[in-house]
């Protein structure tokens, strides 16, 4: 199943075209089917259980946990007892644009970058949770973002939109792990960092390397160990995905998909991206059916 933008079009609402981001409290006690979005979201468990399926990967859930999942992640519920949870949805450019401030958080890279990229993988040992303390300050910031999405009129949309940024920020400055990060996780959320804010731009993988002040031969070591892959293959595989959701949620030329993720050749970028997905790009625009700017 695959959520997308206008699924949230509800008549008290703003929609993802005014926003770029919605809020809203659910209680979830069936089975809720594994599915994808055409948007980020923030999961928050508020009270209750379940389990998390994120992937190949299932997550017992409890009060506190916070989950990061991207757009082309598959995930659902199941095993739910009044579970509550808020969900934080956004256009991820509303975190990741070239001047946004909250990339300076001490913990934003960890959660918005490392996390979501590593939960449908693996035991993960790095899970975030936030204490008892702050998920009350959570739901304050959410309870007042979704009246102000409730009454909103065009001049909320400041408001609105640094509201969502405030409670981010929030949860990056006070959330903590199950484990404690390593030096290593911290330079490979550092560097996936520099690599998503260059995806459409010529990097190599000297330039990753000078941006956490390592070498180049002890980042392709973190990136083997840790993600199995080399930093230029993690760059690509990120490019591809990126692509893909342009291609699912937009009539963009195909050439002009390309060069917005970083793929200088169109004829390559339509290689790679078959090798990738068993779908050239125009198959996958057309499985997706028809789409609008």
């Amino acid at each position: 199943m695959f959520i997308q933008k206008k699924e949230y079009l509800k008549q008290e609402y703003q929609t993802f075209r005014d926003y770029s981001m919605y809020v809203e409290r659910v209680t979830v006690n069936q089975d809720f089917m594994e599915h994808t979005h055409e948007f980020d979201e923030i999961v928050i468990v508020v009270s209750g259980s379940g389990e998390h399926l994120v992937e190949q990967q299932v997550y017992r859930l409890g009060r506190g946990d916070v989950f990061v999942i991207k757009g082309d992640v598959k995930h659902g519920f199941r095993n739910n007892k009044d579970l509550k949870i808020i969900n934080i949805m956004y256009d991820p450019r509303l975190l990741f644009g070239e001047n946004e401030e909250l990339r300076f958080i001490e913990g934003f890279d960890y959660m918005f970058l490392i996390q979501p990229e590593w939960l449908p993988h693996l035991a993960y040992p790095y899970r975030v949770t936030m204490e008892d303390e702050t998920v009350k300050v959570v739901e304050q910031l959410a309870d007042f973002l979704i009246e102000q999405l409730r009454d909103a009129r065009g001049q909320y949309y400041v408001a609105v939109k640094y509201g969502v940024k405030t409670l981010i920020s929030y949860i990056a400055n006070n959330y903590r792990t199950e484990q404690h990060l390593s030096d290593r996780m911290k330079i490979l959320a550092s560097a996936i960092h520099y690599i998503r804010s260059n995806l459409n731009t010529p990097i190599k993988v000297a330039d990753i390397a000078k941006s956490v002040t390592i070498s180049p031969r002890q980042l392709e070591r973190v990136f083997s160990e840790e993600c199995g892959m080399s930093p230029i293959e993690y760059l690509t595989e990120l490019r591809l995905k990126h692509a893909r959701t342009i291609l699912m949620n937009t009539q963009r030329p195909i050439r002009i998909v390309a060069e917005e993720s970083g793929f200088e050749d169109p004829s390559y970028f339509a290689r790679v991206y078959k090798k990738r997905f068993h779908l050239s790009p125009s198959q996958t625009r057309k499985q997706n059916g028809e789409v609008s700017e």
